[in-house]
């Protein structure tokens, strides 16, 4: 319905459109043109192409034998579907946004304060000690060969998985993504930005061509894990044809090319991620000991291509079976199975060790992995603990808020704690909320976009051994309380698969069960042994969200909903390719010819979230309010004198203190409210710089989310640095302010903006934080004990962003004191929870909030202080173990390097922010927009230390980006 809005009020009635242009117009014919379009750059025909190849694999035989895998007979797989990757590279240099791309590496380094020191920051992968590297590789390199150009870096990223293109049917297709590791992460994230580049497209070995090849030459059906060898060959055999001589050329040579700034530079393309399924078996149950954190630094792994030679020739020579334990003693150790990888083929010799590419997995191995495994347990404990805890367990879940315009589902992992408290006995209790508390924290700080060396990477490395040790725990004592049994939906899927057996004739005698089967929680999976790569691979190629599978995942569903969806379904796979070139070549043609912003004003509607570059009018009608007030009701009590006493504090330019500054009667009279009218509306927007450096907007809406969080003005220091409050209503109203001395006339009024809010009151006598690692807890104020006011008004732009508050369920519920009241929905049917759990974990930037702040949080530095002091013993280790090493390698750097390094004071920056942000910075958006520009002041540069101009690299510069923050950039 958007599309074809936009047709009808885009083109249709577009003045300038004419019908006569459409008198011979046929789509096939329209589309075939755009098919045989070029993309130009200065007369030069983009020769960028989808080939139709085919590639060998070798077949095994179990008991047969040959003289070597080069002799043994080959199947041929038909129409490999792949592009030139020099051909790929050199059209994503030519396209408009190639002038984002970053060719020289920096080291990011950040000061929060003058008596603080300063520290490297993780972010980008071209910022990483690997890019470095990379760089400082080809610089000697081009001097090596007297290359005349400048020598660049070209970081390629691989993404591989298969996917299936339809809910129901056998449309299936396994794609290779690229991406480049010079553009932000923050453009590869979103697959709205093209920064995926198709580049091959792996067939499938179908049992019609493959296993009939297979059985013609052996006379039996492959076995599985001969099917699963002949994959793997395959995937290899693929990637083979991907780095071809031109591309091998170009790796030692580079490859020379105009730049989109009109500079000829020499070009040398670098693999960094190659991020895919692999299997990983090591030493699991030692995750976080000091033993395993030590080995995994002391024992890399490296390439051992004789290893898999001579798995090879047990294979191919010999004959023997891939499920023969003489595989284990050679591969088992190093996890790798007997194909040689292409990257070790092609590029050892040329000193790559191909284990460096494969980084972590936070998705499938974290996400759908550790802590999936780790919820279903203890759905299996609910389950054995009898009862009704499995009902009150889905109860809880159902009770849950949703927070943020980008939730729209209720998500588990970011609530377990206050739904799992109270459902078992007191020393499980605390177990598994120690377990859950820690598997939060790791999972937040190993997804975090930015990484302090001196902070935040050494917590990682704390929590992680933290978490081994709880997991340990949880295993050893509450695992072995309970008889656990399989789930009603696990026990339904093995049904499914017995079946599934059967059908296809395998034998499951002696595996049917008409009960539920037991299930365990184990401890020795690799999975959970992987989360100990985590703080070393950040260290070392950037934050995860570098090369993340999600990444990937987003690609697959693009492709289904745009290309596989437009593409014939005969030969699906061809159709794809050409729909995916179409594409590629529209966005280039819609990129040189944008629309401007004005259009895009004309088009937008009202809505709850709003563009960062354009600000909505107020409405010519204003909406007619009905209330009805209560006497009683204590939200109402002096509604218009209190409401008075804010707006006088705000005129008179007082700092906020809660509103308890004292006027008298006459003073308030001064305050004057035009036609006794004040204006309601739905929505407040709040826009705030996040701890890595981005614009980001809390869209509040007092029926929903409406819980918010403001700088306390406590007169001791050391407290909690945050009131907290919930939104009853948005308004504005026209003031005018009268004096003894100065009369203002009823066209002079302003229009302010105001929050009617209810306050919570923090329980300070249950604690929470790090140390005590629980979450922080609230209540609302309750008037039979505290005298604190309970409603109260509150400038919008006061507010710093919203909370996520959830219920603690084990408390109960009760009305504070408030039988009845206008500030609580009507849903609540009169009373509220007792306690209220701050969530932490909900987002990034809320972690970092309460971990003690991050870059962008300079504004609240200071107040966060008592954050950063609460921590756990083994943080403190680590950190200072950071510190240590920290100073040792600043100390043995050599004077002169060979790479930019850029410092910032504070924040209030974005990095790698869009077009437009030369803008003014709008803090608080109600409808009619307030701004407080004080809230987004930008960093000071530092220090800059230009690149070395005896390897041929050209100075650089740091400029401001118009937001306040600093981006490099090369000249």
């Amino acid at each position: 319905l958007a599309s074809l809005n936009a047709l009808v009020s885009d083109v249709i009635l577009d003045p300038g459109f004419n019908r006569d242009d459409f008198v011979s117009f046929r789509a096939e014919k329209e589309l075939g043109k755009l098919d045989h379009y070029a993309i130009l750059k200065d007369g030069v025909v983009s020769p960028d192409t989808w080939s139709v190849d085919s590639v060998e694999i070798s077949l095994p035989g179990t008991r047969h034998k040959f003289p070597s895998k080069s002799e043994a007979p080959t199947f041929t797989v038909e129409d490999v579907y792949n592009r030139n990757i020099i051909d790929v590279i050199g059209a994503a240099l030519r396209k408009p946004d190639a002038e984002t791309f970053h060719l020289f590496p920096f080291e990011l380094h950040w000061k929060p304060s003058n008596h603080e020191p300063s520290r490297r920051i993780c972010l980008e992968l071209y910022s990483s000690d690997e890019f470095v590297q990379a760089h400082l590789e080809v610089q000697g390199l081009a001097h090596k060969n007297n290359c005349q150009h400048e020598a660049v870096v070209i970081g390629l990223m691989l993404w591989s998985d298969s996917t299936q293109l339809t809910q129901f049917g056998s449309s299936y297709l396994w794609p290779i993504y690229l991406f480049f590791a010079n553009q932000s992460k923050y453009a590869c994230n979103k697959p709205s930005s093209s920064s995926s580049h198709h580049i091959a497209y792996i067939p499938k070995l179908t049992d019609s061509t493959f296993k009939s090849a297979y059985r013609d030459i052996f006379g039996t059906d492959p076995s599985n894990d001969i099917m699963t060898h002949s994959h793997w060959e395959l995937v290899h055999a693929v990637y083979l044809l991907l780095m071809n001589k031109d591309f091998m050329h170009a790796y030692v040579y580079g490859c020379e090319f105009e730049f989109w700034d009109g500079i000829i530079r020499q070009w040398f393309p670098r693999w960094f991620i190659h991020a895919t399924d692999y299997p990983e078996k090591s030493r699991i149950p030692l995750l976080g000991t000091d033993r395993d954190m030590r080995f995994r630094e002391k024992n890399p792994r490296v390439d051992r291509p004789a290893d898999v030679a001579n798995a090879e020739k047990l294979l191919y020579e010999k004959g023997i079976a891939l499920s023969n334990n003489s595989y284990n003693e050679i591969l088992k150790f190093t996890s790798r199975v007997p194909t040689r990888s292409t990257f070790s083929i092609r590029l050892q010799e040329h000193g790559f060790d191909h284990h460096s590419v494969l980084a972590p997995d936070l998705m499938h191995e974290s996400e759908l992995g550790v802590w999936k495994a780790l919820l279903t347990h203890l759905i299996r404990v609910c389950q054995a603990e009898k009862g009704d805890t499995v009902a009150e367990l889905d109860r809880r879940y159902c009770a849950v808020p949703t927070f943020g315009r980008d939730t729209i589902r209720k998500f588990p992992k970011s609530c377990s704690t206050p739904v799992f408290e109270g459902l078992f006995p007191a020393k499980h209790n605390k177990i598994i909320m120690g377990v859950l508390f820690e598997m939060q924290t790791w999972h937040s700080l190993a997804k975090l976009r930015a990484h302090d060396v001196l902070d935040s990477l050494p917590d990682l490395k704390a929590s992680t051994k933290r978490l081994g040790k709880s997991f340990r725990e949880f295993a050893k004592v509450t695992c072995a309380a309970y008889e656990t049994e399989e789930l009603p939906s696990e026990a339904a899927a093995r049904a499914r698969r017995e079946a599934l057996a059967a059908s296809k004739g395998r034998s499951t005698t002696g595996k049917k069960r008409s009960v539920r089967g037991k299930k365990h929680f184990s401890l020795t999976t690799p999975k959970l042994h992987l989360l100990g790569h985590y703080a070393f691979a950040i260290a070392r190629l950037g934050t995860t969200d570098n090369y993340n599978t999600q990444t990937g995942e987003l690609e697959h569903h693009r492709m289904k909903m745009f290309l596989y969806a437009r593409a014939a379904k005969g030969n699906y796979v061809a159709g794809i390719a050409k729909q995916h070139l179409r594409q590629r070549k529209i966005q280039i043609l819609n990129t040189k010819a944008s629309k401007s912003l004005e259009v895009r004003k004309h088009r937008m509607k009202l809505q709850a979230c709003m563009p960062f570059d354009a600000v909505e009018t107020l409405l010519s009608d204003s909406p007619f309010i009905h209330y009805q007030m209560s006497q009683e009701d204590p939200a109402l009590v002096d509604f218009r004198d209190k409401l008075k006493h804010h707006l006088l504090v705000r005129i008179l330019g007082q700092p906020f203190s809660g509103d308890e500054e004292e006027f008298s009667l006459e003073e308030i009279n001064h305050v004057h409210i035009v036609n006794d009218t004040i204006y309601r509306h739905k929505v407040v927007r709040i826009n705030f710089t996040t701890y890595d450096l981005r614009r980001e907007q809390d869209s509040l809406n007092p029926r929903t989310h409406a819980d918010v969080m403001v700088l306390a003005r406590e007169d001791e220091k050391g407290g909690h640095p945050f009131w907290y409050c919930r939104i009853i209503g948005a308004f504005h109203a026209r003031i005018l302010y009268h004096t003894p001395d100065k009369y203002t006339s009823d066209s002079d009024y302003q229009n302010m903006d105001f929050l009617w809010v209810r306050w919570f009151g923090p329980c300070l006598e249950l604690g929470g934080g790090w140390e005590k690692k629980r979450l922080h807890r609230l209540s609302f104020i309750n008037p039979e004990t505290d005298d604190t006011p309970l409603f109260g008004f509150l400038d919008p732009a006061c507010v710093l962003r919203g909370v996520y508050l959830i219920p603690a369920f084990h408390h109960g519920r009760s009305d504070n004191g408030i039988p009845g009241t206008i500030g609580r929905p009507e849903s609540d049917e009169g009373q509220d929870y007792n306690y209220y759990d701050i969530n932490m974990f909900v987002d990034r930037d809320m972690f970092m909030c309460y971990r003690g702040g991050g870059i962008g949080h300079r504004e609240i530095w200071d107040a966060l202080s008592v954050f950063r002091n609460d921590r756990d013993p083994i943080d403190l280790q680590m950190r200072a173990i950071a510190a240590s090493n920290y100073q040792t390698a600043q100390h043995e750097e050599d004077s002169e390097e060979e790479f930019d390094v850029m410092q910032i004071e504070g924040a209030g920056g974005n990095l790698n922010d869009k077009e437009g942000d030369d803008e003014e910075y709008e803090r608080v958006e109600i409808v009619q927009t307030v701004s407080n520009e004080e809230d987004v002041e930008g960093g000071e540069v530092l220090d800059e230390k230009e690149v070395g101009d005896e390897l041929g690299a050209e100075d650089g510069e740091v400029e401001d980006n118009g937001f306040g923050g600093l981006a490099y950039a090369p000249l």
